[in-house]
């Protein structure tokens, strides 16, 4: 009896196996439903990236250091030879004539009063504070006439950089130093391009910012950002983006 009992249960467990899906799961076949709606959902996946591949671009800038020229300063103001400031006469921010008294330096053998050399606000970075070790030749500050006339923004390219750059082309401009004023960004136009490269290869270019009140610190150094191009996320992943040429636009006709 038990014996017939057990050869007639075995369609029940053939069935069993056949139909549910927590047996089949178990047993290591896959669900139905992973062969309805798997591989549809998968290619729609493989798709979307590949759209977005083809869609999001990534911008290529090169970042150049530019050189900001007054016409009248600002001056710095340099010590004579290595020490510690032992005594401040003038803030950050005050006005002084030329000859006034700012500090006053000493390295233990020697002592010297530093003066101002023009007339101006004095415009310091972390080296104007009593106790601050300089060494010969360092900047202690810098004097900023009232009016130190129009900056002129210049810098140099190498050969290889010239397709990137045209006059009338739009570029950003960053000022920024390890101060509490931060970062200040601006646009920019190159306003002048040598069609001759100088002696040693290099060309120089000139770009004039379209907000004219802003002025950088005496201690910001001034970067020009160009784009350079505007690739695809699959043009890189194919280095394709090796070869793209300049994509700088043009400033808006007036």
């Amino acid at each position: 009896m038990k014996k017939e009992k057990c050869e007639n249960s075995g369609p029940e467990l053939k069935g069993l196996q056949e139909n549910s899906l927590e047996v089949q799961e178990i047993l290591g076949k896959p669900p139905h439903w992973i062969g309805q709606w798997g591989m549809p959902l998968i290619m729609t996946l493989t798709a979307a990236v590949v759209l977005a591949g083809a869609l999001i671009r990534f911008p290529q800038v090169e970042e150049r250091d530019l050189t900001v020229t007054y016409p009248y300063g600002p001056e710095p103001v340099c010590v004579p030879f290595s020490g510690r400031i032992t005594a401040l006469h003038r803030q950050n921010g005050q006005y002084v004539e030329t000859g006034d008294t700012i500090a006053f330096m000493e390295d233990g053998m020697q002592g010297t009063w530093i003066a101002s050399s023009c007339s101006g606000i004095i415009e310091a970075h972390r080296r104007l504070v009593c106790g601050a070790t300089l060494s010969v030749g360092d900047t202690l500050c810098w004097i900023v006439p009232e009016d130190m006339g129009e900056p002129t923004y210049h810098g140099y390219i190498e050969a290889w950089e010239r397709p990137l750059f045209s006059v009338g082309s739009s570029v950003d401009v960053v000022m920024g130093a390890s101060t509490p004023e931060g970062m200040t960004r601006t646009k920019g136009v190159i306003s002048f391009l040598a069609g001759i490269p100088e002696k040693d290869g290099t060309f120089y270019y000139e770009v004039e910012l379209s907000d004219k009140s802003v002025k950088p610190t005496a201690y910001q150094h001034p970067r020009c950002l160009i784009q350079k191009g505007n690739p695809t996320l699959l043009e890189k992943l194919f280095h394709k983006a090796g070869g793209f040429k300049a994509n700088l636009s043009a400033p808006p006709s007036s």
